[in-house]
């Protein structure tokens, strides 16, 4: 092993010593007048090929010298590690220079170009300016091509490391195979009768090898396709301890040959090997067992484009020293890159939708839509609340079409206690509210804006997975526009970094947990969804309503209408996002009532038609809401949650309670996300609960704090921004107070369930934001390296959260991409667990 690596080692040395020598003969050929242009970049290029094969041939020679061939012990995944060593060195030596030589001849054409057809001779300030454009494309292209390198190196050397590890311990790692005669069954587990596997016939069942005596690196599996997926747990015993240590679980993907190998080291030589096999594996067969088999080399080409694109962004932001460059509202530049992420988090957003899904559900389009008969109603096939309200309306009705159960709720003592309806065996739907007799839906009725044209349009209800993705995408946009709007409104004419703009962006979307909602996506998702499609659509308009500059005569006018009409909407979604509608008021009053902007000025016709049009669709959307429920309830502000059956009489979950707020914060800012060592990495947390009563969900959450860049730039803002404007501080107290307000209500009333914090994450999120480009703007008391510095590492906690969203997305609440694409999950998670 180490004679290869060696080898591998003198073949890089001596590529590049020929690489060296050709550039010498290369120079001498061209002191002798050799020509140039268009022959001379040909015979370099053979050249540098030349190189490249001599330190190919040299290093073959040297392997047939040695004797090191497969014959002789080599396995075949070493010898294809080798070739592809060679092969490395080869393109090294071949296009170290030659391609920096092509792509300098192309930059000077192309600045020849521009200079003479682009510019008269005259403007040698603009010919200079090209000449920079040029050679700052040629820096960044360079570091680009050195950051694959980097990735292809990372590939050989670091990600494969595994296809070593029996050759590490080859003096005392023994290749050997046993087969099911040679194996002790112990339960749940038989030979056939032909005696060529071992049948594991329900889970749990082990199998034990027995007096091995041997070092033992790596396990291997031969096993039958059937099932596809199943779970292995090994226990050994060895020289360092001689009870049964058990190592793992491990999943065994029968697509992915890498999943077949099982890491367990054992400390000096094993004794026993046990392996026990459970998660569904009726009737596996087991055909042999390998151990110390060396790992095949595997070029992971996805693992490469992760490394090379993420060291490719830090190369461009380096190379443009990205966090110089300031915002610039009118910049169009600005606005193609800041319009490439909002479309990059779309995409991602219906990535997460067809990953969710079957390739049979996509293929029957039981993926997009659910069959459904007006007069069948909705009573057992469909539990979606949107689709039975729909329904209802559909009858001319307010209620839903459900059976009231086979014996009416409303004639127990407490129809809303679930140990009442238990010991009376009554059939009811479960969170629905039920009220005279009658059951009803507590979920807004917003998003059937999405459900009504599509059941239109194809006479089929859609399902939450497709609506959800709908809102998926149109949130992405609404926060697009609800942090451009918020930037121009509270920076306008401060120098802040463009940079921390566009990474801001995707960690709003990642605090905001968007990604977790697309992925788990049904009616109780869409819920949240829509609330905070709206509400940054309202906000964004509200924004852009107080900044525009348009001469229209009109165009605020509807600006602040459509505000309005978002604000109602968002409402309508979540009734308990209208106590976010306060924070429109610093704004309002400034805008309004202030002494620089008074209905008494001359303008005071305008300012006063603004109000008007942004409180009218407020005004109008709370009289329909509180008729809505004054039909349903008999109370204009009875949105119809006390009259859930769920899992506790919410009736006594008390807003107001004082023991519930250091739970509230501790479960809704606090509460850390748990770190795993398997692929996606990171889960809701879930072990430890400040949770005594049994009245509340007590589910898997995460608090907003544990995303990485919140609390710093919360904190940075607090103590290195001496001087902000009014606005900015009266908006930014009364957004926190308001989080914190929505935290303890959603506590009191529900409990801690991930879902519900994205009631405060988005928000939070953008306050955050804010935060961080008020403390870094220019004049805020920070020196230019400390700007620097703080731009850089937020901008680097900020690209951490929307990754650990990314990562958190994966699972979901409900596990649908492992349930429905086990075969594209498992291959991600070979691909990212490299170390196992």
């Amino acid at each position: 092993m180490f004679l290869t690596i060696f080898l591998c080692a003198l073949s890089i040395a001596v590529a590049c010593c020929a690489e060296q020598l050709c550039r010498i003969w290369y120079k001498e050929l061209q002191e002798q007048r050799v020509p140039s242009g268009i022959y001379g970049t040909i015979l370099h290029i053979l050249l540098n090929f030349m190189a490249g094969w001599i330190a190919a041939i040299g290093c073959s020679f040297l392997v047939s010298a040695t004797g090191t061939v497969p014959d002789n012990g080599i396995t075949v995944s070493e010898t294809e590690l080798f070739l592809c060593f060679v092969v490395f060195c080869f393109f090294f030596a071949a296009l170290k220079s030659t391609l920096p030589a092509i792509c300098k001849k192309i930059f000077y054409r192309l600045q020849k170009f521009i200079a003479e057809k682009g510019y008269p001779e005259e403007e040698r300030e603009e010919e200079h300016a090209t000449k920079a454009v040029c050679s700052s494309l040629w820096t960044i292209l360079r570091q680009i091509l050195l950051v694959l390198g980097v990735a292809l190196l990372a590939e050989f050397l670091l990600f494969n490391f595994r296809s070593f590890m029996p050759l590490i311990y080859k003096e005392t790692a023994a290749y050997q195979t046993y087969l099911p005669h040679e194996i002790t069954v112990c339960n749940g587990a038989s030979v056939s009768a032909d005696g060529n596997c071992l049948i594991v016939a329900e889970d749990h069942a082990v199998i034990t090898i027995d007096q091995l005596d041997t070092q033992v690196v790596s396990v291997k599996l031969r096993t039958n396709n059937t099932p596809e997926v199943f779970r292995v747990k090994c226990g050994i015993t060895d020289d360092a301890y001689s009870d049964i240590r058990w190592v793992g679980p491990q999943t065994v993907h029968q697509g992915a040959d890498a999943s077949r190998y099982i890491s367990v080291v054992s400390h000096g030589n094993m004794q026993t090997l046990h392996i026990e096999f459970y998660s569904g594996v009726k009737d596996l067969q087991v055909y042999e067992i390998t151990l110390n088999e060396a790992r095949p080399f595997h070029l992971s080409w996805l693992r490469v484009a992760v490394i090379a694109f993420g060291g490719s962004i830090i190369a461009l932001i380096f190379g443009l020293q990205a966090w110089k460059i300031s915002f610039d509202n009118q910049n169009r530049t600005q606005k193609i890159l800041f319009s490439i992420a909002v479309v990059f988090v779309s995409v991602l957003c219906i990535v997460i939708f067809f990953t969710s899904v079957s390739a049979e559900a996509l293929r029957d389009g039981t993926a997009f839509f659910t069959e459904y008969s007006g007069e069948a109603g909705c009573t057992h096939d469909i539990n979606d609340a949107y689709v039975q309200q729909l329904d209802a309306f559909l009858k001319g009705q307010l209620h839903l079409d459900l059976d009231a159960g086979n014996v009416e709720p409303d004639r127990l003592i407490n129809p809303y206690d679930p140990a009442e309806r238990a010991s009376a065996g009554i059939h009811f739907h479960f969170d629905r509210a039920y009220f005279n007799g009658k059951y009803y839906s507590y979920f807004g009725l917003t998003p059937l804006l999405v459900y009504a044209p599509l059941y239109f349009l194809t006479g089929s209800m859609p399902t939450g997975l497709l609506v959800g993705m709908i809102f998926g995408v149109l949130c992405a946009i609404a926060v697009g526009f609800m942090v451009w709007g918020s930037v121009r409104l509270f920076f306008s004419g401060k120098k802040i970094s463009f940079l921390l703009v566009l990474f801001g962006y995707l960690a709003v979307i990642g605090v905001g947990t968007l990604l977790f909602c697309v992925r788990s996506a049904n009616f109780y998702y869409i819920a949240p969804m829509s609330a905070m499609t709206f509400y940054a659509l309202f906000w964004a308009l509200h924004c852009f309503a107080c900044t525009t500059t348009s001469k229209r005569k009109y165009q605020q006018m509807w600006l602040f209408f459509f505000s309005g009409l978002s604000f109602v909407l968002c409402v309508a979604s979540r009734a308990n996002w209208a106590l976010y509608g306060f924070i429109a008021l610093p704004v309002l009053v400034k805008e309004f009532l202030s002494e620089k902007a008074n209905v008494f000025k001359p303008h005071a016709g305008a300012k006063l038609l603004c109000f008007s049009a942004f409180t009218f669709p407020i005004l109008c959307g709370a009289a329909l809401l509180m008729l809505h429920n004054q039909l349903r309830f008999g109370s204009p502000f009875d949105f119809g949650a006390a009259y859930q059956l769920t899992v506790s009489d919410i009736n006594y979950n008390r807003f107001g309670a004082m023991e519930n707020i250091i739970p509230s914060v501790y479960h809704y800012f606090l509460q850390p996300m748990t770190l795993h060592g398997y692929f996606p990495f990171i889960y809701p947390y879930s072990h430890y609960q400040l949770l005594e009563q049994n009245y509340y969900y007590n589910c898997p959450s995460i608090g907003v704090f544990s995303y990485p860049y919140i609390l710093p730039s919360l904190l940075l803002w607090l103590f290195g921004c001496k001087t902000s404007s009014r606005l900015f501080r009266h908006t930014t107290a009364l957004l926190f107070f308001l989080v914190l307000l929505m935290a303890y209500f959603n506590f009191s009333m529900a409990g801690s369930l991930l879902r519900y914090t994205a009631d405060i994450t988005l928000i939070l999120g953008l306050c955050a934001l804010l935060c961080a480009l008020e403390a870094t703007s220019a004049g805020k008391g920070l020196s230019a390296f400390s700007c620097k510095r703080s731009v850089l590492i937020l901008c680097l906690l900020m690209a951490t959260t929307f990754i650990c969203a990314v990562l958190l997305s994966v699972t979901g609440e409900y596990g649908n991409f492992l349930k429905f694409r086990p075969t594209l999950y498992l291959n991600l998670r070979h691909t990212f667990e490299w170390w196992y």
